[in-house]
């Protein structure tokens, strides 16, 4: 008895995965940042993502899925097929992204059908501009120099420069985060 009701749970367990699941995301959202048409180098750190990605329906609250933003500017999510609203995180970026108007509150939403694959890449306008970077070692100090310039056309004003934060490592790059 006790090896029938055993296989009888273990038909059901198994027999029900197949009605419950979603198929996989198949949809890849990627793109670049760009600055004067070159890429924009970011932090990279995976906790600062800058994309949220909602999806309204369903009898769920979405809290966003969060688009992760490498060091070299590049993103890209794989996603489900369907009706998404891009927007960003309701936080102070170092720089405007054109096709998101910041707002008094927060900042305007994209609206997206994804059936297939979409590359859109985003246009940055950063409030300052670093160049002439020198560092080196003296004794036990780092010293480093480099200039740093406002740059006009951004649709609010620079916020004031409190402190410049230099990130040190042995690996190829370094962020915030490591």
């Amino acid at each position: 008895m006790k090896k029938i009701i055993i296989l009888l749970l273990a038909t059901i367990l198994f027999t029900a995965c197949e009605y419950d699941n979603y198929d996989a995301p198949s949809v890849t959202f990627s793109g670049q940042l760009l600055y004067n048409d070159k890429p924009f180098l970011c932090d990279g750190n995976d906790a600062r993502d800058i994309f949220l990605f909602f999806q309204e329906g369903f009898g769920k609250v979405d809290w966003g899925t969060k688009m992760h933003t490498l060091a070299d500017g590049s993103y890209q999510q794989l996603l489900h097929s369907g009706e998404y609203k891009l927007t960003l995180g309701n936080v102070k970026y170092p720089f405007e992204i054109n096709e998101f108007p910041a707002g008094t509150v927060g900042y305007d939403s994209i609206y997206y059908d994804l059936k297939k694959d979409v590359r859109q890449d985003f246009h940055i306008t950063p409030y300052y501009e670093i160049s002439d970077l020198d560092a080196k070692l003296e004794g036990i100090n780092i010293v480093a120099k480099f200039k740093v310039k406002k740059v006009s056309g951004t649709s609010k004003p620079a916020p004031r420069i409190v402190k410049a934060r230099i990130y040190l490592g042995i690996n190829y790059f370094v962020n915030s985060k490591s």
